[in-house]
């Protein structure tokens, strides 16, 4: 691939994103290709060193807020006529509470994934601090002589660290695995707000 081929692949992938940010990423990788050039190698190696455009395009859109695509694509949009906004304002009523159940329920779906998490870090700690607890109160029974009460408070504290110490393996991947879903839920709604209607 060429170099004007990689570009053009280049603002096509980014074309959703503010035109200012565009240029900028075309003069890094404009600057990076002059590089290896003068390195010695052909434009077309000093481009396949770069990576495919299709993997290129998913970094940059990840470092983009959410909020400055939506921005975009709305300023992309054609002006509204007379009867068009009288429409919206009419329509209010209906449309409004819709768009705000919408966000409601997104919330709610985002509250939802990590309330379990929480939780089950809520325990794992009340677990460690049980445990340990457990734990001095045996220390205390075998220095006072009472050693049956002192084995039933070490027993119950290393079974309770015991069972946090696996509880808190599974919260830290359900963890890592909801950030993950969240980061492809996100990525993928940045996609579609990039994606052209009509593709050239």
């Amino acid at each position: 691939m060429n170099r004007q081929t990689f570009f053009y692949e280049l603002r096509k992938g980014l074309s959703g994103i503010p035109s200012s940010d565009v240029e900028k990423t075309i003069d890094y990788y404009n600057e990076i290709i002059d590089d290896r050039i003068e390195e010695g190698l052909s434009e077309s190696e000093a481009v396949a060193t770069i990576g495919p455009v299709d993997q290129i395009v998913p970094q940059i859109l990840a470092d983009v807020p959410l909020p400055q695509l939506v921005r975009e694509r709305l300023s992309r949009k054609r002006k509204l006529s007379g009867w068009e906004i009288a429409l919206l304002i009419l329509g209010f009523p209906l449309w409004f509470p819709l768009l705000l159940t919408a966000g409601i329920l997104c919330l709610t779906f985002y509250i939802l994934l990590w309330v379990p998490i929480i939780t089950l870090y809520a325990v794992v700690i009340s677990f460690f601090v049980s445990g340990i607890a457990s734990v001095v109160f045996s220390v205390i029974s075998f220095v006072t002589g009472d050693r049956t009460q002192g084995l039933l408070w070490l027993g119950s504290g290393l079974l309770l660290i015991g069972l946090a110490i696996p509880l808190l393996l599974i919260a830290n991947k359900l963890t890592v695995l909801v950030a993950r879903l969240l980061k492809k839920a996100l990525h993928g709604l940045k996609t579609r707000l990039t994606r052209r209607r009509n593709p050239s």
